[in-house]
């Protein structure tokens, strides 16, 4: 991923992605902004091809500070794709849990729907680790 922007706004980005079914670049705007406990992310993008494919990702997280070393995290992300048929794919991914000393833990849950039904094609919950580089 490739983005310039200051440390809130709206900026270029220009991304790679690989996938099961292949390979590809994305060029979009996204905007980001991080305020106290609150911090957002969002692109929309185009893909670079012949065949139309446009997105949608964010990413909302807020982490209130429950002691000085102790933090509430909750993270919330949204990823949508549409093609020239409609809405291709969806996934949406939520984390509750708690933050300390650079690492993330808690339960998750993952959702996938496709198809131009929204068809709900996977839940996967489960517990989730993460490291703050």
């Amino acid at each position: 991923i490739s983005n310039t922007t200051p440390p809130s706004g709206f900026g270029p980005t220009l991304l790679g992605r690989v996938a099961s079914g292949g390979a590809g670049a994305d060029a979009g705007v996204h905007y980001t902004q991080a305020r106290n406990n609150f911090s957002v992310y969002a692109l929309a993008s185009v893909a670079l091809s012949h065949e139309l494919s446009y997105s949608f990702f964010s990413i909302m997280r807020y982490t209130p500070r429950l002691s000085q070393n102790w933090r509430w995290y909750t993270s919330l992300e949204l990823f949508t794709r549409f093609g020239k048929v409609g809405h291709a794919a969806s996934v949406q991914r939520l984390r509750v849990g708690f933050s300390r000393a650079g690492y993330q833990f808690g339960l998750g849950i993952n959702l996938l729907a496709v198809d131009t039904t929204y068809t709900l094609a996977d839940v996967n919950p489960g517990i989730f680790l993460r490291k703050a580089f």
